[in-house]
């Protein structure tokens, strides 16, 4: 994957590679994480584990945001450096459980810097019908002007999770990393979402770390985390029945 000033080649997959000890920074900690991911275009990930087993970490080191003592990142066969570690971050969209929302309008908080006369609204209703935002914003008496207060206090939690999704999206990503981003809505909704995403997205690469197993039944693959360590990958089935069978 090289770096012109154009858009680069679309991403093809890329693998991630660690098998030692590294620092958080500003930290004294010290943890083990082994594994080695392989992620093709296009795939669905899961990744699922109880609470403390390093999902999020992971997600960090995919996205290269923790500085680590040993292992590396491959872009279609290739190691990235800083350059090409940009544009991992510029291709890729993270939605955290909790997103920053500022005092102004829903339209603003999704297209970002887009200047009014510059925003794609075809793009846009598509986007807030797959997070199912656009009935809720018809209903509004300023649609999409409707302001979301400071913080997001004029709207439910789950409105603000699906406008923070909707922003990913709009970025048109090739990845698309959710870390827990869909916690405040019910498993419906949440499934609702990731079924449209299924659908319309189909050649968008999705990373989802969530508590609920049930959400990822259509998903490629799941991995299970223990202490920093891919200790399993399979189906839904596969993966529910050897560890959330009490679920």
């Amino acid at each position: 994957l090289e770096l012109t000033q154009d858009r680069p080649p679309p991403l093809r997959s890329f693998r991630v590679f660690l098998d030692n000890k590294f620092s958080y920074r500003n930290t004294n900690s010290k943890v083990n994480f082994e594994f080695s991911l392989k992620i093709k275009k296009g795939q669905k990930i899961g990744i699922v584990g109880k609470s403390g087993s390093g999902k999020t970490t992971l997600i960090d080191i995919i996205l290269q945001l923790l500085k680590t003592n040993s292992g590396k990142v491959k872009v279609d066969g290739k190691f990235i450096d800083n350059r090409k570690k940009t544009h991992l971050r510029e291709i890729s969209s993270y939605v955290s459980q909790r997103n920053f929302l500022s005092d102004t309008t829903i339209l603003e908080n999704v297209i970002l810097n887009n200047k009014d006369d510059n925003v794609d609204f075809d793009k846009l209703d598509k986007i807030l019908q797959i997070t199912d935002l656009y009935e809720y914003i018809m209903k509004q008496e300023n649609k999409y002007n409707s302001r979301v207060g400071e913080f997001g206090k004029k709207i439910s939690g789950g409105q603000a999770q699906r406008i923070a999704i909707a922003r990913a999206l709009y970025k048109d990503p090739e990845i698309l990393i959710l870390d827990e981003s869909t916690s405040a809505l019910d498993l419906n909704a949440e499934k609702k979402i990731l079924d449209n995403l299924l659908k319309i997205r189909k050649n968008l690469t999705i990373i989802f770390v969530t508590h609920r197993i049930n959400a990822l039944e259509q998903f490629d693959k799941l991995l299970y985390l223990d202490d920093g360590k891919i200790v399993d990958s399979g189906t839904f089935k596969e993966i529910k029945n050897k560890y959330f069978m009490k679920f």
